[in-house]
Formats: structure tokens, C-alpha cells, sequence
């Protein structure tokens, strides 16, 4: 065949449900498909954005409802995708995977906190703060720079900037207040007359606003001032005060204040100031946030509105306004043209949810969702039309059953309101300046411009910009602008554009001069909780006479506890929590002092060696000898140290080197005390079992196994006096059953210093452990280094060779920084302290770096806390820009948490990683680990796996049902590509073919027009020779008519067999009428192996249907036909409804057959003749091949010329003929009755079935 690609009719052919192969493959589950769609997409005439016909999903649609993120990508990377495309119901791909899901939609309290604030539209007054004047047609996230933090801060802080919790646009500035504890509003804009404070005239952009310390809950910026509302209720303005909307009269002394027209004035402020008159010419500029007092000084104020021209603000109980009265105020304008200072509103008592105000109105929320208005001197009611409702009208509803709309939300700009109610749907309607309405106020009729049609289309957050255009966000995330331009055509400028790039949005806002921001709720990973032994239980472990783990696991059963009738309970009683721990330590401790024969030796065995215990602590006048480490001794009994190390006495306690083994003497405890006595040195704690409320638990155990524990508590209090336990001692004498002060972190934070100093082997006691790093050696303990399993068993295995002296480490593939981090660990058991000071003089991109090298660190010691530790660190650095990167170094660092905690933001929010292409990076590994997690979700939310289960299941059950449904067959153009299953194993059988130098062509269904009535058939008579087998059955041609076409005579016409071409250019291929040579080798044959091959053949060369005809006349068979209509109709009997036409190919066999060849050999097959092709083209012609194709060519076009001349005369005849048996057959049907006949319907047998 000829090389190339077939043709695009090929590649996008539908099935009977109208899916492409493209539909198919993308939702296929077989691990194969992924290899035919990288082949598939390579098609040059693939066509990604095809629907189907049943729910008009595209390919991105069906990749993403299976989870096949791996496929999606792949479609992403076409240029030619388009990812707005719906479905019928009106998804996007990115919506119909919303929905499959949790969490992509975002909930209001997720930005309550604050969040990202994204701008975009007309930016000529520096609203977008984006430091330029330039407009942005896409949105642009505002970074604000990051605070100044302490020394003491949490590492990476200092990279988190703050997040917006409110916003308020103006047409000259913007005013912003972030979630910091104080000095949190933000401005931008035209500073002229005051409104933005000190700012300078033109401020880029957004800076922290000067003068003010205070933390703003809620910020309003007017035209030509400020309104900031504090956490505590407090109401400061700044800005023009010439229509009187500060609430006071600037006076000089209170604050900065200044004249519009004037020059700048005192900012000392006093204890009093000059008043100067409202109208006055010199100030009416307060510069500095000032509060607003008078009837607010003791009220809480929680919301505020501002206009030009006044402000209003309102409490629980309460509404005040005040500024220049046009009608707006609530009170009459004649007796108040200009209001000063607040004044209550006494025609609202309702309790008020939200308050909005323009120039002329003001419109108030009630807690009741009611909408009341101040307009004109006149109060109303807003009616809002009731939702329509799908029950029929013309049943009888009474008037409670229509339920009014519940408003949540009321907004404003220039005119116009806009209110949302609690379905999601947007109502819109105008107030215009009073003196257009007369003296009678009419209330206005809002209009819906906006109507849910399914739960994820309500709108959440509305705004009004320039010209009445209207900005939205549906409960998806999603933001729709609708913008009023007069180029624009009609139905355009009423449509609602999606906003490209934001998702997650909670909230929007806009000004006059076609501003546009947006709020998105900040995504972050779940949380991942820090789990793993502290230190004191590792240390406990590494004690041998403390170890029980019979003892520990279980906790005791305690019976129920009366208190004595003298003590308090409040006092006496252990707290919950530390109660059953107490329990269990008490429980082990007994246990192990009822086996005193395990002290009785003076050696250490195997057992001690191997934990580290390199001394003996004897008790009862060296009658037991209890295992120690002598460097924890000497750590927690700073007195005993100097005799740990170099022999002596201190105080009671003897301290010599024996027999190769250091003994600590101390006679004054016994056995059990001394198990107590390590309990504290060792974790810092130590159970009270002189206390009541443990007096109750132990006495039982006490009595059982003949011990007593009364003197516990005497030889504990003299042995802390004795070694100075100040803490130890402290806690038994207070007699409260509480926790020790704690010192064990203390003392070893202090050990951990000397071992950070660098301090030789030789100057660091008990260090017995050197580790080579790339850059320095470190000395160190190995009491705390068997804390990482992985260093135990080093230290194990060299303790098996009886090996003496220090052990050397090799780590050269580390650095001190990263490794100081790990031994603070295992010193201290530090947790956020482990990465202090850790970020300084570094990027966030290079603090990520360091924290994934102590998250690889501590995978190699097999340290799981520490790995819990840095993940918190590195959770909140991660973004939709990294998180490729960092979810293949989780994979990479075996870190399942933090891998589970990326997979799951990445299916949170994949509309905005596949949207952005943050997932392009991904290995394929990473991305099928990550579409097997969002299918498992996707399961387990839609429940996908249960119905496949049933499905399944009642398949099975009515299996006979099924095998009897009469099933439609696919299209009539698949089943000539499809091999029958009674052709994958087919045997060599002769047949008799006819000559084909006396077989014209039978007419083609892609060339004809229609039917030719002439064209028939005849028994082959012909000796038999091998041929080619068909690939399937030939379909009978079938062509439409308006009418029914009276039967003719056809002579019939020999049709030589189907032989399709493989790897022949088509100058090779005779034309119909000649006779072919044949080939001197038998063929290959078609298997099911080569069958892809075959679907790739292209159709036999076409000549013209004028030439067709001509060869067909002049090759009529004398055989007499039977006639037969033109439609072939079946009777009332047939089989299959669905049935294809009943001609079938006949059988033809192979003499022999050779092995078929792979699609791998069959393409470099291909590769080769087209190579081969390609040689002879390129090689020079003479001038005598050229004028003898130039010779042929010229007698071509003649004989086609005069073929065409012969079948046109033809046709005009058979025209004209078959025109008049219409005519006579009409002439039939008016005089013969036709009922309970078709009537103009094609027979579903015959009729063509298009794709």
C-alpha cells in the first residue's frame, strides 16, 4: 500500500453509540491502551474534541470520569485540545471530574482565615496594585511582602506571606486587610485628598497603610475616603471630609489633618482641638485613621457601607448613618440636609445582617433576609419574584406553598443592586437620584439574570463594574463576567464568560473602571500528626531492668478508687491522661522487683552489653547490682560526674573501677527504690505510689507478690537530697500527684552543645563513636546514636566482634548541617527546634532543599519521627508549581505520609494542575502511582466499583436474557474491518475463481450516486488459484431514493473477488478488465496478528463512474436474470432485524502459509517501500520517458473525455426512462388503496446507516 496515515474518515470513525476509537482507548482500563493512544495521537488527522453521541463527552471527558490521569495528560500536551468544550449536560471535562470527587469545591469558612487575592481588568489608577498602569486581561495573583519575624520564630515563616481576609475597590484606590495580628490594611491607588493617609500621591503599589497599628476586621473604601472597622468594634475614618461622611469635624490637633485647598497642618495631637465649621476653607481633610465616636463610643459595630456622599454602619440592634442627606439617610432631608456625627436610624429595629449604600440609597439586610431600602425619604420592601417551580400551574397552590427568595448577600455600584439569594440565584434592579422619580418613591422590580440549574452553578459572591457589567462565583470555584461593551453584538454582551486560571474562588469584587479581583480559598495538604517513641521511652528500652514489655503494654485495671474522706480530691487525684501511664509504669517496676535473682551477679551480661550499660549501680549494701550507663548517670547527677569519669566519693555514694567494670555504691536504697530512682533519671517521670490515688491500684499488687512500697518514698526524698535531685525532691515533698518539673531535655540539650562545638574525642566524656562527614569529624555518644535502628545495628555488629575502642562511621555523603540536624534529634528529641535558624541567608526553593536532605537523612536511619517532623516543615511550602517535584521526591525519600498528603491535594485540585501543566513533569511511574490514587477515590466517593459489582452481578444472574436480546451489530462501514471469529483459524480450501481478464468492476458504494439497475451477478466459471483471503463480507451498496423505482431487467455482471493490496504502490495495480499478474509465491495470509495491519490498507485505486459503466456495457453476460426492484426488501420472516445484507464473500484458501508477520515487521515493511519509493522518484529521467509520459497522458485524458461523453447521453436516457415509471407508478398508488402498508419510510434492513 502506499505509505502515510489513512485517511481522517478512518481514525475518527464512530461505533453505534457514536465513540471514536480515541473515546474508547481513553477509557479503557487495559494496561495496552496506553500504547495504541501514543500511536493514535501520532495520526496527523486525530480529532481530540469529537463527542459521543450519548452524553456528548469528549475523550478528556471519559479519561478523566475513569481517573486515567496518564491519558489526560497526554491529550493536554495536543495543541489542538480544547478543554471548554460541554457536554449535554453542561459540563466542562474539568466540571464532570469535580464531580466525582470531594473537597474540589470550596466551602466559605475556608477562607476565613484569609486568602489569595487575584486581580485583573482596567488598572489606569493603579488599582490592581501590580506596580504599573498597564491593564491585565488574565488574572494575577498580589503578593504581599512577607512580615518581619523574631528570632524566635517557627522556621520558614518568614517565607509565608499574608493572606487577604478582606477587600474593597474604589475608582481611585484599593484597601485590603490581611489576617496579621496588627498593622494588616493595605493600600494601593490615587492618594489624593487624604484617602489613603500618608500614602504618596500615587502608590503602584499595595503598601501597609502608615499610622495605623490597629487589626481591621472589615475595610470600605469610598471615592474620596476610608472606612476601617476594628476586631474590638471600633470605626476609624480618614479621607475628604467636604460632604461630611468622616462622622466628625476634622480638627486640628487630633491626628495629621490638612485642606483640600490649603497646605498641610498639625499632626501633634492634644487634648483638644479647634473646631472648624463644616463648610469652612480650611480643613476638611483628616489625613491619619481617626475613630469615630459620639453615639458609637460604646457600640459594637460589625459591618459598614460608604458612599460619597455619607456612611453608614450598624450593630446587632441598630443602624447609623451620617453625611449629606439626599433622601438616603433614613431621616427627612429637610431637617437634616447634613448629618455630622452618627445618628440611629429609628425606622429599622430588625436586627441587620449586611448594609450597602450609593449615593442616593442605602439598602439594608435583614437577619429575617429581608431587603429594606432607604431611598428618597421614603423606607420599602424589595419583592423578589418567587423561583420558578416545576409543578404544573394549572394546579391550585395556595400562597404559603410559594416560598419567596432568601437573600443572603446585597451588593452595589453607581445605580445599580445586585441581590443574591440562598438557592444561588442573582437578582438585579436600579434606584436612580430621587428627583427622576418624582415625589412618589415606587419600589423597584428586580430582574434574574442568573438561575441555578444544578447545585454547582449557584452563584456564592457577586459584584457590579463598570457599566453595569456583573462579576460572579458559582459554589464550584468557579468566576463568570458579564461586561457591557457596545462593540460587542447583543447576544454576547449578555452572556456570562468564564474567567480562565481560577479556581477555588470564594469571593469577588470590582470597581468603576473595570477592576476585577478575586478571593481563593488557600489549598493546603492534611495534616499529618507526629508519631513515634519519645526519648524517655526509647532510653526507658535501653535499661534492661526497666524493660517489661509484658508489664507496659497492658495497663493495669484499677478497681474503683474511694478517696479518703480528708484529702482533696482536686489535689490528691492523677489527671486523666497521666493516669494510666502512672499505672503502667508502677506495674512494671513491681514485676520487675519480684525477680531479685536477676541483680544478684556483679557482671554484666550479654543482654546489658549490647544496650550499652558499661556500669553497675549496687544497693542494698552490694547486694544487687542494678545496670546503668554511666554517661546518663553523670548527665542527670551533675554531682556525680567528675567521680564517673575519674573514680572517688561524692557525698554517700562510692564510685570505683573493678574487674574491668565501673561500680556506683550507694547503700541507702533498697531494690525497689532504686527501680524507682532510674525511672526518673532515665524518663523524667516516676509513678507516685505514695499518693492515694495510686495507693488503691498498687496495694493489691503489693500484697500479692509480698512486696511493700512504704519506704519508697523516705529513700527517694533522702537519696535526691543526697545527690542534689532538686526537682526529684521538690515533687515528693509537694505531695501532689502531678508530673515532675521536667530537666531531662535540659541536661541533655546542654550535652548536645558540647558535642555541636566540635569538641574532640579525647575533651568529650564517654563519646565512643566518631562520625566522618565531607566537611568535619563529629565525636559523639553511642547511647543516643541506638535511637536509629540503623546505627544499633552497626553498633551491634561490632559488639558481636568483640571489637574495643571508638567506632569510626563512614558518612562522607553528608555535611554537618544536614547531620546536626539528626543528632539534635537523637540528643534532644527536639521537635520544630530541630530547624531553628535553619532558613536563614536561604530561598524558600533552597530551605525545601535542605529540609528533603534531613528527610533523606532520616530515612537512612530509619528515623520515622524525624521524617513526621520535617514534613510539617515542608507541607506548608508546598504549591501547585513544585508539587511534581516534590511528590517524586516523597516517592523517591519512602515517605508514604507525605506522598498520600501530595496525591490527595493533586486530586483536590487537579482542574488547576492540569490547567496550568504544573503535572507535565511527572514520570511515568509518578503518574500512573497517581491516577491509582485518584481512581481509588473516585470509587470510593461515586461508589463506582459497588455498580460495576452489581452490574456484574445481575449480568451473570439473567445471563440467557442477555445472550437473547437482539442487539444492534455495529455500523455496516466497522463490519468490513472486522474479522469473524470463524476466520482466526482458517484452513486452505480451492475455489474456483473466474478469469479476471473477462470480470468487469462492480460498482463501488463510495462512487456511485446510486444503485446501477444493470448490475447483477453470475456463478463463477473459472478453474481454481490461490487468491487472498477477505478480511470480512463485502456490504451490498445501499443508496436512498424518494421513491420507489419500478424493476428493470439487469444482464449480470462477473465480479472478481476482493483482493485487498499489502505493501503495492498504486502504480502497480492493473485497472479493471486487465488481467493481473499473479503472483509466483503463495501470499501470506491475513491472521488476527496482522489484522491491525490490514485495517491501515488503503482502498483500491478508483476510476471514473463514467469509465465503469462503459467497461460494464461492453462486458454484459448473455445470462438471463430474473428481475428484481431496486429496493430489496424482506419478508415478515426474517431472522435478524439488525441483519447486514445476505451476499457473502466466498471461501478462498492458501496453498501454503507462511508465519505471520508482526505489526513491527509490517511497519518497517512499510518504511522500506516508501524509502524504496522515494530512491526512484529521485533518480533523473531522459527526455525521451519524459515526452512519452507527457504522450500517454494526453491519450488518458482523450478516452476519459469521450467516456464521459458516452455516459453522459447514457444517463440523460436512463433519466428520462426512470422518470416516467415514477410517473406511471404515482399514476398506480392514487387508485390503489395502500393501508397498513410503509408508508415513504426506507426499510430499516436496507437503509443506510450514516456516521
Amino acid at each position: 500500500m502506499p505509505p502515510g496515515p489513512c485517511a481522517p474518515a478512518e481514525v475518527n470513525r464512530r461505533d453505534m453509540l457514536g465513540r471514536t476509537v480515541l473515546h474508547l482507548l481513553s477509557a479503557s482500563d487495559d494496561p495496552a491502551a496506553l500504547d495504541y493512544l501514543e500511536l493514535l495521537l501520532t495520526h496527523p488527522s486525530v480529532n481530540c474534541n469529537l463527542q459521543d453521541q450519548e452524553s456528548g463527552w469528549t475523550a478528556l471527558h471519559r479519561a478523566l470520569y475513569a481517573g486515567h490521569l496518564h491519558i489526560a495528560l497526554l491529550l493536554l500536551e495536543r495543541a489542538d485540545i480544547d478543554t471548554r468544550i460541554r457536554d449535554w449536560e453542561g459540563l466542562t471535562a474539568f466540571d464532570l471530574y469535580n464531580t466525582t470527587v470531594p473537597g474540589t469545591c470550596p466551602q466559605p469558612d475556608d477562607a476565613r482565615n484569609g486568602g489569595e487575592l487575584f486581580v485583573w481588568g482596567g488598572n489606569r489608577n493603579y488599582n490592581l496594585g501590580l506596580g504599573h498602569a498597564n491593564d491585565h486581561g488574565l488574572a494575577e495573583r498580589i503578593k504581599l511582602p512577607s512580615p518581619q519575624v523574631g528570632p524566635s520564630a517557627r522556621a520558614g515563616s518568614r517565607f509565608d506571606r499574608p493572606l487577604i481576609r478582606d477587600m474593597s475597590f474604589s475608582r481611585w484606590h484599593t484597601v485590603v486587610a490581611t489576617n496579621e495580628p496588627r498593622a494588616n490594611v493595605y493600600v494601593c491607588g490615587i492618594g489624593a485628598h487624604g484617602r489613603m493617609g500618608r500614602m504618596p500621591q500615587t502608590q503602584p503599589t499595595l503598601e501597609r497603610l502608615l499610622d495605623w497599628h490597629e487589626a481591621a476586621q472589615c475595610v470600605v473604601a469610598a471615592p474620596d475616603h476610608t472606612v476601617l472597622v476594628t476586631a474590638n468594634g471600633a470605626v476609624y475614618t480618614l479621607g475628604l471630609n467636604r460632604m461630611a461622611p468622616l462622622g466628625y469635624v476634622v480638627e486640628e490637633g487630633l491626628g495629621t489633618v490638612a485642606s483640600s485647598s490649603g497646605t498641610h497642618r498639625s499632626h501633634v495631637p492634644t487634648s483638644a482641638g479647634t473646631s472648624i465649621g463644616l463648610h469652612g476653607a480650611e480643613l476638611d481633610v483628616q489625613v491619619t485613621p481617626r475613630r469615630v465616636l459620639g453615639p458609637l463610643k460604646k457600640e459594637c459595630v460589625l459591618g459598614a457601607a460608604a458612599s460619597r456622599l455619607h456612611t453608614a454602619v450598624f450593630t446587632a440592634d441598630a443602624l447609623y448613618t451620617w453625611g449629606t442627606n439626599n433622601g438616603q439617610l433614613g431621616y427627612d432631608r429637610h431637617a437634616a440636609p447634613v448629618q455630622v456625627q452618627p445618628r440611629r436610624v429609628t425606622l429599622i429595629t430588625a436586627p441587620i445582617q449586611q448594609v450597602v449604600a450609593t449615593d442616593f440609597a442605602t439598602a439594608c439586610l435583614l437577619e429575617s433576609s429581608d431587603v429594606v431600602v432607604l431611598h428618597g425619604d421614603a423606607h420599602f420592601r424589595v419583592t423578589f419574584p418567587s423561583p420558578q417551580s416545576s409543578v404544573d400551574p394549572s394546579l391550585f397552590r395556595p400562597r404559603q406553598a410559594h416560598t419567596k427568595p432568601t437573600i443572603r448577600k446585597l451588593t452595589c455600584s453607581g445605580t445599580m443592586f445586585a441581590a443574591l439569594s440562598e438557592l444561588g440565584d442573582l437578582f438585579t434592579f436600579t434606584l436612580e437620584h430621587p428627583s427622576t422619580t418624582g415625589a412618589k418613591v415606587v419600589p423597584p422590580r428586580p430582574q434574574l439574570v442568573w438561575s441555578v440549574r444544578r447545585k454547582l452553578s449557584a452563584v456564592r459572591d457577586v459584584a457590579i463594574g463598570s457599566e453595569g457589567s456583573l462579576i460572579l462565583c458559582t459554589a464550584d470555584g468557579h468566576v463568570y463576567v458579564r461586561e457591557r461593551r457596545m462593540e460587542m453584538k447583543a447576544k454576547a454582551r449578555a452572556k456570562f464568560q468564564p474567567v480562565p486560571y481560577l479556581q477555588r474562588i470564594v469571593r469577588v469584587t470590582a470597581n468603576e473602571t473595570g477592576s476585577y479581583a478575586a478571593l481563593k480559598a488557600p489549598s493546603y495538604l492534611a495534616p499529618m500528626p507526629v508519631r513515634g517513641p519519645a526519648l524517655d521511652e526509647e532510653l526507658r528500652q535501653l535499661v534492661p531492668a526497666l524493660a517489661d514489655p509484658q508489664s507496659m503494654d497492658a495497663p493495669l485495671a484499677s478497681a474503683d478508687v474511694s478517696p479518703d474522706s480528708g484529702s482533696d480530691s482536686d489535689t490528691e487525684a492523677l489527671s486523666s491522661s497521666r493516669l494510666p501511664r502512672a499505672e503502667s509504669q508502677a506495674r512494671a517496676l513491681l514485676h520487675r522487683a519480684t525477680s531479685p535473682t536477676d541483680f544478684a551477679t556483679l557482671v554484666l551480661s550479654d543482654t546489658d552489653q549490647k544496650a550499652g550499660c558499661d556500669a553497675l549501680l549496687l544497693v542494698e549494701h552490694g547486694t544487687y547490682a542494678v545496670p546503668v550507663h554511666r554517661l546518663l548517670l553523670a548527665v542527670r547527677v551533675p554531682m556525680l560526674a567528675q567521680a564517673l569519669w575519674h573514680g572517688g566519693t561524692a557525698g554517700d555514694t562510692s564510685i570505683s573501677y573493678e574487674k574491668n567494670l565501673w561500680i556506683v555504691r550507694y547503700d541507702a536504697l533498697s531494690l525497689l527504690s532504686a527501680l524507682f530512682l532510674l525511672c526518673y533519671l532515665y524518663t523524667d517521670d516516676v509513678p507516685p505510689v505514695w499518693s492515694a490515688s495510686m495507693r488503691h491500684v498498687v496495694a493489691p499488687l503489693s500484697r500479692e507478690w509480698g512486696l511493700s512500697v512504704a519506704p519508697v518514698r523516705a529513700e527517694l526524698v533522702a537519696c535526691a537530697a543526697s545527690w542534689h535531685l532538686d526537682a526529684l525532691h521538690a515533687y515528693i515533698e509537694r505531695g501532689i500527684a502531678s508530673s515532675p518539673t521536667p530537666t531531662l531535655h535540659a541536661q541533655l540539650a546542654a550535652l548536645f552543645a558540647q558535642v555541636a562545638a566540635h569538641a574532640p574525642l579525647s575533651q568529650l566524656p564517654g563519646a565512643d563513636v566518631v562520625l566522618h562527614l565531607a566537611d568535619m569529624d563529629v565525636a559523639c555518644h553511642s547511647l543516643f546514636l541506638r535511637r536509629s535502628p540503623m546505627l544499633q545495628s552497626v553498633l551491634d555488629w561490632r559488639h558481636a566482634r568483640d571489637a574495643s575502642g571508638p567506632v569510626d562511621v563512614d558518612m562522607h555523603h553528608w555535611t554537618w548541617p544536614i547531620v546536626r540536624v539528626g543528632l539534635m534529634y537523637l540528643y534532644t528529641d527536639a521537635d520544630t527546634a530541630l530547624f531553628q535558624h535553619s532558613d536563614e541567608d536561604k530561598s524558600p526553593d533552597q530551605f525545601i532543599d535542605f529540609v528533603l536532605d534531613v528527610l533523606q537523612l532520616a530515612d537512612e536511619l530509619l528515623l520515622t519521627r524525624l521524617q513526621l517532623i520535617s514534613l510539617t516543615f515542608l507541607s506548608p511550602r508546598v504549591k501547585a508549581t513544585n508539587l511534581a517535584a516534590l511528590l517524586t521526591d516523597a516517592l523517591c525519600l519512602n515517605a508514604p505520609p507525605f506522598s498520600e498528603a501530595c496525591m490527595d491535594y493533586a486530586t483536590r485540585n487537579l482542574e488547576m494542575l492540569l490547567e496550568r501543566g504544573c503535572l507535565a513533569t511527572l514520570a511515568q511511574p509518578e503518574r500512573l502511582r497517581l491516577t491509582a490514587h485518584i481512581q481509588q477515590v473516585q470509587d470510593a466517593y461515586i461508589h463506582r466499583s459497588l455498580a460495576r459489582d452489581r452490574l456484574l452481578a445481575l449480568t451473570l444472574k439473567h445471563q440467557d436474557y442477555v445472550a437473547e436480546l437482539d442487539l444492534p451489530k455495529p455500523s455496516l462501514h466497522m463490519a468490513c474491518l472486522k474479522v469473524p471469529k470463524r476466520l482466526k483459524s482458517p484452513k486452505p480450501v480451492p475455489v474456483d475463481l473466474p478469469p479476471l481478464t473477462a470480470s468487469p468492476a462492480p460498482p463501488e458504494e463510495d462512487s456511485l450516486l446510486f444503485a446501477m439497475d444493470d448490475v447483477g451477478s453470475a456463478p463463477p466459471k473459472a478453474p481454481p488459484a490461490p487468491a487472498w483471503q477477505t478480511v470480512g463480507p463485502r456490504p451490498t451498496p445501499r443508496v436512498r431514493r424518494s421513491g420507489p423505482i419500478p424493476p428493470a431487467p439487469t444482464p449480470p455482471i462477473v465480479s472478481p473477488p476482493d483482493i485487498p493490496r499489502l505493501a503495492v504502490s498504486e502504480s502497480a495495480v492493473p485497472r479493471w478488465g486487465a488481467s493481473p499478474p499473479m503472483p509466483s509465491v503463495p501470499l501470506p495470509r491475513i491472521t488476527p496478528q496482522t489484522q491491525s495491519a490490514v485495517y491501515h490498507m488503503p482502498m483500491a485505486p478508483k476510476v471514473s463512474q463514467k469509465e465503469r459503466k462503459k467497461q460494464q456495457q461492453s462486458h454484459k453476460a448473455p445470462v438471463p436474470t430474473p428481475d428484481k426492484p431496486a429496493w430489496s426488501t424482506k419478508g415478515k420472516g426474517r431472522a435478524d432485524a439488525w441483519g447486514m445484507s445476505p451476499t457473502s464473500p466466498p471461501t478462498v484458501g492458501m496453498a501454503s502459509t507462511p508465519p505471520p508477520l508482526s505489526f513491527a515487521q509490517i511497519q518497517a515493511q512499510q518504511e522500506y517501500d516508501l524509502s524504496q519509493e522515494l530512491a526512484q522518484q529521485r533518480q533523473p529521467k531522459s527526455f525521451a520517458q519524459i515526452l512519452h509520459e507527457e504522450q500517454h497522458a494526453r491519450e488518458r485524458e482523450e478516452r476519459e473525455r469521450s467516456e464521459a461523453e458516452a455516459f453522459e447521453r447514457w444517463f440523460e436516457e436512463e433519466s428520462r426512462r426512470v422518470q416516467q415509471q415514477q410517473a406511471s407508478q404515482r399514476t398506480e398508488r392514487r387508485t390503489t388503496s395502500r393501508r397498513g402498508k410503509r408508508r415513504g419510510k426506507a426499510n430499516p434492513a436496507t437503509a443506510r446507516v450514516d456516521d
